[in-house]
């Protein structure tokens, strides 16, 4: 994700973590990148940097109970900047543990260095919560409130609310809630996406409205598997879908 809020360093933030080689393919040792300069180089939490993206120490990581970690994405309002869920004070990520079976709702103070899990706390409260409230959220991820059984990418649309995607065997499913507490409500399955596999959340990266309200963005997830490079890494093509959602 690209944050330039004037107070956060700006940049690329980019979750990564380590994927086992063999079933079930749990992720662990999860820490974010960063770059301040548009990709060309990454940094690890420690600070190091290099253009192939310095890799944290061997079985190290900054969030060890929920290696996936997908932001929260928003976009500004014609007027200015969106203040829902007082996103404006804070950065919003939900994030899954490597088994694939539990989401939760963390944020950051925007102005706090994101890399470092200390800066980071867990949604407790309520499902349907109020999300600004400071007694809903812990530093302990004991407290943290389950939100889900999916891993979810999540774009907020005005006048829409938010709408979450993720993968599942059966395709594409997107669901919409008018907070990040919940509670999530199924709006369709694109079936067509059934035979793209190799990510279990989708991206939602953009977002458009055109002159008749109607909003468009485009999902891009992983897509089928290409093969293994011998060195631990496997690789799989990238699939995009354009979507338009009519005018609530």
């Amino acid at each position: 994700m690209y944050i330039d809020d004037g107070v956060t360093a700006p940049g690329l933030y980019l979750n990564v973590f380590r994927q086992k080689a063999g079933p079930p393919w749990n992720r662990a040792n999860a820490s974010i990148m960063y770059s301040a300069d548009g990709g060309s180089t990454w940094c690890n939490p420690a600070g190091a940097c290099n253009t192939n993206g310095a890799a944290p120490a061997a079985n190290t990581a900054e969030f060890s109970s929920l290696p996936t970690m997908n932001f929260v994405q928003y976009e500004k309002a014609g007027t200015g900047t969106l203040t829902v869920d007082c996103q404006n004070l804070n950065i919003y990520a939900f994030s899954t543990t490597g088994d694939f079976a539990s989401t939760y709702l963390m944020r950051a103070a925007r102005g706090s260095n994101l890399q470092l899990a200390a800066n980071w706390q867990y949604y407790s409260g309520a499902i349907n919560g109020d999300v600004c409230a400071a007694g809903n959220w812990s530093s302990s991820f004991g407290n943290a409130t389950f939100i889900s059984a999916i891993p979810p990418s999540t774009v907020y649309i005005p006048n829409y609310g938010y709408l979450l995607g993720t993968y599942t065997d059966a395709g594409m499913v997107f669901y919409r809630a008018s907070t990040l507490s919940g509670t999530w409500t199924q709006v369709f399955i694109d079936s067509a996406a059934g035979n793209l596999y190799g990510s279990v959340a989708a991206l939602l990266p953009t977002l458009s409205t055109d002159a008749s309200g109607n909003i468009h963005l485009y999902v891009c997830f992983v897509g089928q598997y290409l093969f293994d490079d011998g060195q631990g890494n496997t690789l799989y093509s990238p699939a995009f879908r354009w979507m338009t959602i009519n005018k609530p």
